[in-house]
């Protein structure tokens, strides 16, 4: 089996084993070769590779939902392939996102991509299309991402506003598209980078969001200026927003992952350089303006902030 750089491997691995076992790819496109270190070899351990035949392939998310089947995501750009489904042919070298679904006895139900359709005008703005978080739903899951192009086609969905959007995308069990929101702004490069459920059925998903302009649901974000700046969502499967909170700094501060508990308390880790303030809480960084330190912060159920605290300057 030939591969791309970047290619996606899915490892199960039985919860009693003590081996591992998965394809050594050779990068240099020489094929995938078996390579274990084992003491026993249970039939739940197995791994699958995902390659593309041209340009690159990366994979970006992973969920199991409640009858133990596997949904993936990642980003490929020209031509893929997931198993036996040729996708849709990425045009003009843009990203486009891939989404699959296997069985745990790694049977692929069904693989469909979304994204850039055509080849844009060169005046056009267009970013990595990306998707970085999956949620399950009742009707089926929520993936959280990036919108590559404002021609982007999600299903029979077509995305008409700017690129570099951050958007949560409803799929069916099926895989077929369903519903898009997103974070309407001037087409400053946003990014949305994770996403939660809630014990109430809600969802929060967490990103980051550039220059002026920019909307959720009807909440208007504070100019974060030519840096970047956090937020933080808590909406309904369908994008009803309920609340949004962000952060801010000197320079620049992201949410790149976040957690509920049993009480909807909501946990978000990020990085920030030089200053950064929570609700009315104040983190201290290096005042070297290309050196980041990480975060987490607690939020309340209801969208305040409750503590925050800052781990170590990382260059």
């Amino acid at each position: 089996m030939r591969l791309s750089v970047g290619a996606l491997v899915i490892l199960s691995l039985s919860a009693c084993s003590t081996e591992l076992v998965a394809p050594f790819i050779n990068v240099d496109g020489g094929g995938a070769d078996s390579h274990s270190v084992k003491d026993g070899e249970p039939p739940e351990t197995w791994a699958i590779a995902v390659g593309a035949g041209d340009g690159e392939s990366r994979a970006r998310a992973i969920a199991v939902d409640g009858s133990g089947d596997i949904w993936f995501a990642g980003k490929y750009s020209e031509a893929a392939t997931l198993g036996t489904v040729e996708l849709v042919t990425s045009p003009y070298h843009a990203d486009r996102v891939f989404l699959g679904k296997i069985s745990p006895a790694k049977d692929l139900y069904w693989a469909n991509s979304v994204g850039p359709t055509y080849k844009p005008n060169l005046q056009e703005s267009f970013y990595s299309e990306t998707i970085n978080g999956i949620v399950f739903i009742e009707e089926g899951a929520l993936f959280v991402g990036t919108s590559g192009a404002s021609y982007a086609k999600y299903g029979s969905i077509p995305y008409a506003r700017s690129a570099g959007e951050a958007y949560c995308l409803s799929v069916s069990s099926a895989g077929e598209p369903v519903e898009l929101f997103s974070i309407e702004g001037s087409g400053g490069r946003n990014s949305g980078n994770d996403i939660t459920s809630t014990p109430d059925g809600d969802i929060v998903y967490v990103g980051t969001y550039r220059g002026g302009e920019n909307k959720i649901g009807k909440i208007e974000l504070p100019d974060s200026g030519n840096d970047a700046d956090l937020f933080v969502v808590k909406a309904s499967p369908s994008g009803d927003v309920r609340w949004t909170v962000w952060g801010a700094s000197s320079f620049y501060d992201g949410a790149y992952d976040v957690a509920t508990n049993v009480h909807g308390e909501i946990y978000v880790l990020g990085a920030f350089q030089s200053h950064a303030k929570f609700g009315s809480i104040e983190l201290e960084g290096s005042q070297e303006k290309e050196a980041r330190a990480h975060f987490i912060a607690k939020l309340s159920a209801d969208g305040h902030y409750l503590w925050a605290i800052a781990t170590l300057d990382v260059a």
